[in-house]
């Protein structure tokens, strides 16, 4: 089954958009860090060219009643039912979803318009196989879960720079997040630029306060409205999960005077930091007690209270500790995030 992106359809109501290469000329040094970003890699064509490295091995999933194949350069989720051992279904893995920061959930797509999400996902860092957040094992006869039209679509637009309203899935220059996911569509800007016209026609987002931008952030990564539009006493504890709606519970940003975004500590056109010391320098950069902050990606101009414990190290292991991902539940995922409600926790 080929993916539908092969199909042609008119999306002509993307004209709009340009693309991540139309903002290179101007923009060299955000385009090239952004190229070698996972934003840039959180969706791609599910094969050997596209993954490289992270292409998991051929064969038995481990725990499981499903195995990967390889056949004729493209990958299979096969099935073994217990209840039908003659029949072996197998399922067409047609996209990669995540940039292997983490982990990577394949999608193969049903009838080329819905998707199913696989049971299984890969983790490339440890080269283990997981239960897909928010699955099980049960009824092994099923590959994964079917996602229905509307939230076909939403994985897609979350995962690329747009989906045009006439196509399934996104064309394969805008696969992946990319300059406009963020900044708007920049046709009209680039046409502007050229034609020497002192109207750039693009939104400045340096202009906007903390809840503005974490809004932005939050419309894939989740806001307190996502939250509460799924009335789910589970996704409210999931402060880890969706980091913006975390963020925003934080007394550190409702007393920030709307300064503490997610820009505080991540640069959106590079890979996070994995440096605890980096992020400590954000936190100095309100808590150090000092007129001088630490220098950061951004600081805020409200000063907060010194950590009484330490005052100069150790922030995040205590005040970000690292979560499993079904720690809302009291169960164990083995997939760590880390809590983006900054609070005083009990001791790790």
């Amino acid at each position: 089954m080929a993916p539908s992106s092969s199909r042609k359809v008119d999306d002509s109501d993307l004209a709009n958009y340009a693309g991540d290469e139309a903002c290179r000329n101007c923009h060299p040094t955000a385009y090239a860090d952004h190229q070698a970003s996972n934003h840039h890699k959180a969706l791609r064509t599910m094969n050997r060219d596209e993954m490289g490295a992270l292409c998991p091995a051929p064969g038995r999933i481990p725990n499981s009643p499903y195995s990967l194949a390889e056949r004729e350069g493209k990958f299979y989720f096969d099935a073994d039912v217990a209840s039908t051992p003659d029949k072996r279904q197998s399922w067409p893995l047609d996209y990669a979803f995540g940039s292997g920061k983490t982990g990577l959930t394949f999608v193969s797509m049903l009838d080329g318009k819905n998707i199913v999400e696989l049971k299984m996902s890969y983790f490339p860092g440890d080269r283990t196989w997981k239960v897909t957040p928010g699955q099980t094992l049960d009824h092994p006869e099923y590959a994964g879960r079917t996602r229905d039209l509307n939230q076909s679509r939403r994985c897609f637009e979350c995962h690329s720079i747009a989906i045009s309203r006439n196509a399934f899935t996104p064309r394969k220059t805008f696969m992946g997040a990319g300059c406009e996911s963020c900044h708007g569509p920049a046709r009209a800007h680039i046409e502007a630029i050229r034609s020497g016209s002192s109207n750039g026609h693009m939104e400045r987002l340096g202009t906007l306060g903390a809840r503005e931008l974490n809004a932005r952030c939050g419309a894939c990564h989740s806001t307190q409205q996502d939250i509460a539009g799924t009335k789910s006493a589970i996704s409210a504890k999931m402060t880890y999960r969706f980091q913006p709606y975390g963020i925003m519970q934080s007394r550190c940003f409702q007393e920030s005077a709307n300064k503490l975004s997610c820009l505080n500590c991540h640069n959106p056109h590079q890979n996070d930091a994995v440096s605890p010391a980096f992020y400590e320098r954000a936190c100095l950069s309100c808590h150090s007690g000092t007129s001088a902050p630490p220098k950061t990606v951004r600081s805020s101009s409200t000063p907060g209270r010194v950590c009484p414990v330490n005052a100069r190290t150790d922030c995040i292991r205590c005040h970000m500790p690292k979560r499993d991902f079904k720690f809302a539940t009291r169960e164990k995922s083995g997939i760590l995030m880390t809590e983006h409600k900054i609070a005083i926790y009990p001791a790790p």
